[in-house]
């Protein structure tokens, strides 16, 4: 899954089936062309049994969130649990990841699912988030907003994105879970009050590379709303929803939005 690219494609996304239930989709003209805010999807493939992931996520966290020389605040992480059968954050998702990108171990990484690494060092991590914005531009805008209806455990997400050169797209949605304390292993020790975040806990849409758009012309928006229904063991306020859109023209991601299921709301550009 390895693709080259210079700097002129991209854009939105829309029509998309999705696992739950899928609104209805409207389409409406925009504005000129342009160059979006460009932020970058960073799956990280881990697992509780897994004694290295920590040390991992660590070196993943110190380049995105501590690094004084740069900070990558576009980007943002899905820990995709997985690996071994009693992995009790396990999703399908996660091996299938694996399988696709040729991953002989964990921790992995994998940036827009564009290219993927075994084990996660700090060079390699500035490497291919300094690529994804310099190399890999976004030329459409992505929103989300999301409400919650506690009476029935489920949520409303709308995806918008505003498009400014002609493309096919594809669209996934995935939910995710902050603050999870549960037992981890870490080098020669089990923490059993490890705090894990940006947990996936769901694919929304019907397929993990994404529903197919069809052609989108330039200059248009596309809005496309979804209804999913919660787990009862889920922390609602810890919840996000991410909408990632492939452009068909590269086959990864080339920009994103996510925010908090409760009522929140993110534009790309912001």
């Amino acid at each position: 899954m390895k693709y080259t690219i210079k700097a002129l494609l991209f854009c939105l996304l829309a029509t998309m089936a999705i696992s739950c239930n899928d609104d209805d989709t409207h389409v409406e003209k925009v504005v000129e062309a342009k160059e979006y805010k460009k932020h970058i999807a960073v799956f990280k493939l881990t697992g509780t049994w897994c004694s290295f992931c920590p040390e991992g996520s660590r070196r993943l966290d110190y380049v995105l969130e501590d690094d004084g020389r740069n900070r990558y605040d576009n980007a943002h992480i899905l820990a995709f649990h997985g690996g071994m059968t009693g992995e009790p954050m396990r999703i399908p998702q996660t091996n299938l990841l694996y399988y696709d990108f040729g991953l002989t171990g964990y921790p992995s990484v994998i940036y827009d699912m564009r290219k993927g690494y075994t084990d996660i060092k700090i060079d390699e991590v500035r490497k291919e988030l300094n690529e994804s914005i310099n190399d890999y531009p976004s030329y459409f805008g992505v929103s989300i907003a999301s409400d919650l209806n506690s009476a029935k455990d489920e949520v409303n997400i709308q995806v918008s994105i505003e498009t400014s050169v002609k493309d096919s797209y594809r669209i996934i949605v995935y939910l995710t879970e902050d603050n999870i304390i549960a037992a981890q292993k870490d080098g020669e020790i089990i923490n059993y009050e490890y705090k894990h975040n940006h947990v996936v806990r769901k694919l929304v849409s019907e397929s993990y590379t994404g529903d197919a758009t069809g052609e989108i012309a330039a200059g248009y928006t596309v809005v496309k709303g979804y209804n999913c229904k919660l787990d009862a063991e889920w922390v609602t306020d810890e919840l996000k929803a991410y909408a990632l859109i492939i452009a068909e023209s590269t086959g990864f991601i080339q920009n994103m939005a996510l925010c908090k299921v409760d009522g929140g709301s993110m534009n790309s550009e912001d």
